[in-house]
């Protein structure tokens, strides 16, 4: 597949790392630091263009004619979108994928259509962290949780303590113990290396257990391995960044939110 990135930033670097490790790929990328290019190319197996990745002429000597992908991830959400709709117009590239990180943008579902905006895929790195750290906050005792089926079901994380119902026990309890919630011990960890998670497997004092269930049955699992902390009720984030507000934004309804920021004038941005 020929593939065009557009920004050699962490993200189009990254990408371009990833996407290159396959032989079946043919990866150029577009950037105006000349350095950072260069950098990639002595590690990289890519060609590099030197130039505006939003210019028709760059993105011509780029080769964007033959391209089968775009992926903008410039560090401008104007450039990016910029960019897929010319890909799209000019060019009829078949898929065309751009980071977009603000908020007054993705609210406007409407605009990314074939008729308004046509990007087949957006990226929102900061919108991911978010909805990560939204998620952990939001199930006390969980370390780490990610949801499938639109948020339906979730795999989670967690720690097995000493004193709690299912420590000292075989897994097959927890059927027992919950007989009306669906839940499954995908993976078990005991001093950092992998056991097997049978039926008849003792869960102990410390054992990191990652299973799968409904969200709404999340926390009556838990309390299976620990004594479930409290609600969180007041967080401090520190940093007023786009991941910062956006947490805080996410967060407001049911806890209680400050933000520490060193730069007087996003205080007040933040502020209004």
């Amino acid at each position: 597949m020929k593939i065009l990135i557009l920004g050699a930033g962490q993200v189009g670097s990254s990408l371009a790392k990833y996407l290159g490790s396959d032989d079946e790929n043919d990866i150029t990328i577009i950037d105006k630091d000349e350095a950072n290019l260069s950098s990639l190319q002595r590690h990289l197996d890519i060609k590099t263009v030197c130039g505006h990745a939003s210019y028709p002429n760059i993105l011509e000597e780029a080769g964007i004619k033959e391209m089968d992908m775009v992926i903008a991830v410039t560090k401008s959400d104007e450039g990016n979108m910029l960019a897929c709709q010319m890909a799209h117009t000019l060019y009829q590239v078949d898929k065309k994928v751009a980071r977009v990180r603000t908020a007054e943008y993705l609210h406007r579902k409407e605009l990314f259509s074939d008729s308004a905006i046509p990007i087949d895929f957006i990226i929102t790195p900061e919108g991911l962290v978010t909805d990560y750290i939204k998620r952990v906050v939001e199930e006390p005792g969980a370390e780490q949780v990610f949801e499938f089926e639109n948020g339906l079901v979730q795999l989670v994380e967690t720690r097995a303590y000493a004193g709690t119902p299912i420590v000292g026990h075989p897994i097959k309890e927890l059927h027992e113990h919950l007989p009306k919630i669906h839940m499954r011990i995908v993976s078990l960890y005991r001093n950092g290396k992998a056991i097997p998670a049978y039926g008849d497997t003792v869960i102990k004092d410390g054992d990191r257990v990652y299973f799968v269930t409904k969200k709404s049955s999340v926390s009556k699992v838990l309390k299976e391995f620990r004594r479930l902390d409290k609600a969180y009720r007041n967080i401090i984030i520190a940093g007023g960044g786009h991941i910062g507000l956006n947490l805080a934004k996410h967060l407001e309804k049911n806890h209680r939110v400050r933000i520490i920021e060193l730069d007087k004038e996003r205080v007040i941005e933040i502020a209004e």
